[in-house]
């Protein structure tokens, strides 16, 4: 069965205070229990909230909506893994052979450096235009 098309019902159908009507449009929907819709003498099983044989209208006034779960990636299951992994090297750090400590100051150096180029690099771009047309020119985003 095919679960992408739902009928959905209001969460809230009490008035709110000061109203006289419910508003057109609700923030928070719940999953209606009749769920196999036909149109056109046409039956699809949506929702195992009714049988097979047992049909439902689709109805102008009512609210309906997508379910759709993403399919599970190697990138979201890689970033969870690195998640959980990284407090504990991080708190390893101290016993770390010496190579990787030299490896790690060596890194935050370089994109120190690499920052500090970019800002350079963007400084000396200004100044050239500024110097070129007497306008301010930032073409670079803010860092």
């Amino acid at each position: 069965t095919n679960k992408l098309f739902l009928r959905l019902e209001r969460a809230n159908t009490k008035l709110p205070p000061g109203k006289k009507k419910l508003p057109r449009w609700p923030r928070k929907f719940v999953w209606s229990k009749q769920q196999l819709l036909t149109r056109k003498q046409q039956t699809t099983v949506l929702f195992s909230g009714k049988r097979a044989g047992e049909s439902a209208q689709i109805e102008d006034d009512a609210y309906y909506g997508f379910l759709y779960v993403r399919p599970l990636q190697v990138k979201s299951l890689v970033y969870g893994a690195l998640l959980v992994v990284t407090p504990f090297l991080l708190c390893l750090y101290p016993i770390a052979p010496l190579w990787f400590k030299f490896c790690v100051v060596y890194l935050c150096m370089g994109l120190l450096a690499l920052i500090f180029g970019i800002c350079l690099v963007r400084w000396l771009a200004y100044g050239a235009v500024w110097l070129a047309t007497g306008r301010s020119f930032w073409g670079f985003p803010n860092l």
